[in-house]
């Protein structure tokens, strides 16, 4: 049975002793490890290490509504940081003991401050001004091997979209190769934008293994007939038309058919605040406009079209 060696660490910062204790889930166990209660696991080691240290601080990978539980049912801890909870928390007291989050995509850290009882904090957005750590560097590199090698399918994943059993067979994707007979214009202007090098714009950094971001970079990631993985899907990296457009198989076999999206509602499924800090809809679509409809699809979804013309 594995076993982490480092439970637990003392760091002495500002003249204080933090005993800095790690716990997980039980839900997120492999079959081949056991993991213990994480409230019980935190008391045992802060009794481990009594008399040793000046505060305790508790960082805990578990559900959101586990890590509330958690931080109440420990007021003997000064601060519970949490992840994975999709988006950061901001500090906040659960009876005497400071809750927080960061995102489990490293793209946010928790700051926290404290004297004697009182505790505080603040979330803070990553950026150049925090210098790579070789050691954290080297997780990473290993992280993105591990992914490499396992090619994690995208029905695994967790992140594929939830469809109703009661779907149309015809609901799935054809893949942009099939929209070019009838669209040539349109695919042309695809081309020549950076939808169509999506992939190759994270595969640059070695990020193409990563599910959270082939589930972007990727034409139907997890949808029927899209994308499931490098080694069997391999034709539907990039953004192609049916991220956009919606499955479109039945479109293909019938043009009368029209395809299930309303384009202009799909930018923000991806160029979302995290990904796409500097995102505006006005700036950025008439960069991809095409098509007839095109201004019309901005108008129904209530999106300004400046230059669209």
């Amino acid at each position: 049975m594995p076993s982490f060696t480092e439970p637990s660490r003392i760091v002495t910062a500002g003249g204080r002793r933090v005993l800095f204790v790690g716990v997980m889930s039980p839900k997120f166990s492999p079959a081949s490890l056991q993991v213990a209660d994480p409230r019980q696991a935190v008391l045992d080691s802060a009794n481990s290490a009594k008399g040793k240290y000046d505060s305790l601080v508790v960082l805990a990978y578990v559900p959101q509504d586990e890590l509330e539980t958690l931080a109440a049912a420990l007021p003997e801890a000064d601060a519970v940081v949490g992840g994975p909870t999709g988006q950061a928390i901001a500090p906040r007291k659960i009876g005497p003991t400071l809750l927080a989050a960061a995102t489990n995509k490293g793209k946010f850290l928790i700051e926290l401050s404290g004297e004697g009882t009182t505790w505080n904090g603040k979330v803070v957005e990553m950026s150049s001004a925090y210098t790579d750590d070789p050691g954290q560097q080297d997780v990473v590199k290993t992280y993105l091997a591990e992914l490499d090698r396992r090619d994690f399918p995208a029905g695994q994943t967790g992140l594929a979209p939830s469809l109703p059993p009661s779907m149309p067979a015809d609901y799935r994707i054809a893949g942009t190769a099939s929209c070019l007979d009838c669209h040539k214009q349109d695919h042309s202007v695809w081309a020549h934008s950076k939808h169509s090098h999506a992939w190759q714009t994270i595969k640059a950094k070695g990020f193409h293994v990563d599910s959270y971001c082939r589930s972007c970079h990727t034409t139907g990631f997890g949808m029927p007939g899209g994308f499931e993985s490098r080694k069997n899907t391999a034709a539907l990296v990039g953004v192609g038309c049916e991220n956009c457009h919606g499955p479109s198989l039945a479109h293909a076999r019938e043009p009368k058919i029209r395809t299930t999206f309303l384009a202009a509602d799909q930018c923000i499924t991806c160029h979302d605040h995290e990904n796409s800090p500097s995102f505006a809809f006005d700036v950025y679509w008439p960069r991809v406009l095409h098509g007839a409809n095109a201004k019309n699809q901005a108008s129904a979804a209530g999106r300004p079209v400046t230059n669209g013309k």
